[in-house]
């Protein structure tokens, strides 16, 4: 019997893919976002591991997933992957939601990605930042052509 209250879940293997899509996307953010500080450095490289220019970055990071998790419920890689962030009660995620998320994934990803991994062994597909931001990534359905 199936339970048409509850939504579908992605699987892991949709998530890596959004996860991809999206790390593309804010590889070229993030190249755009650092030409405005090399007129501070006279067009010479920052240095690897400057603490200034990584939390800069991770900034950066934030709000390219948060803006669009707050604003919109999916990121461009969730939106071609038909997939959307939500909050247990189906409702959009608030800042705080969205700040403890980003945290949670961040330390996941630094620990060798294995808060992301969890969603592969979890009988619901839900990632360790998931589980406790409250929120869940759910399939949207197919539009009809």
């Amino acid at each position: 019997m199936v339970d048409v209250a509850s939504p579908r879940r992605p699987g892991p293997l949709r998530y890596l893919a959004v996860m991809f899509y999206d790390a593309l996307l804010l590889v070229a953010i993030l190249f755009c976002a650092t030409v405005p500080l090399l007129f501070f450095t006279g067009g010479n490289a920052i240095r690897a591991g400057h603490p200034g220019y990584s939390l800069y970055l991770l900034g950066m990071a934030f709000i390219y997933y948060g803006w669009f998790w707050k604003r919109i419920g999916q990121t461009p890689g969730m939106r071609c992957w038909r997939v959307r962030i939500q909050t247990q009660d189906g409702e959009r995620l608030s800042w705080r939601q969205a700040s403890f998320r980003f945290l949670i994934a961040t330390v996941g990803l630094l620990a060798g990605g294995l808060g992301f991994l969890w969603a592969f062994i979890d009988a619901q597909h839900r990632t360790i930042h998931d589980r406790y931001s409250g929120t869940e990534l759910v399939l949207m359905e197919k539009p009809d052509a």
